[in-house]
């Protein structure tokens, strides 16, 4: 989960706030925290399942691939890894790679 938090989370935040698809109003505040309601957490995960969708051209595979098929490939990768006894080398993605 670590790996994939700071390429589709973190920027996936940011662009739901900055085009308003998630507002204040898809927040409750319960006990000095704050939490998505029903309808936030709806719109997240729809919003989230379509990003995985998307695709673009991955230069390792040569081909186009979706944000969801580049996780499975990496999980793959890590289990291979580990069941074999052998380094990870986690995914390293290029400068100016738009996923």
């Amino acid at each position: 989960m670590k790996i994939f938090k700071p390429l589709f989370v973190g920027k996936f935040i940011l662009y739901l706030i900055n085009k308003r698809i998630i507002r204040e109003e898809h927040f409750i505040s319960k006990e000095d925290r704050v939490y998505l309601n029903d309808e936030g957490i709806k719109t997240f995960l729809y919003h989230f399942d379509k990003n995985l969708e998307k695709t673009f051209h991955f230069p390792k595979y040569k081909r186009n691939i979706s944000n969801k098929t580049l996780i499975k490939y990496e999980c793959y990768n890590l289990i291979n890894a580990l069941l074999n006894n052998e380094d990870y080398t986690p995914l390293i993605l290029k400068e100016g790679l738009k996923i």
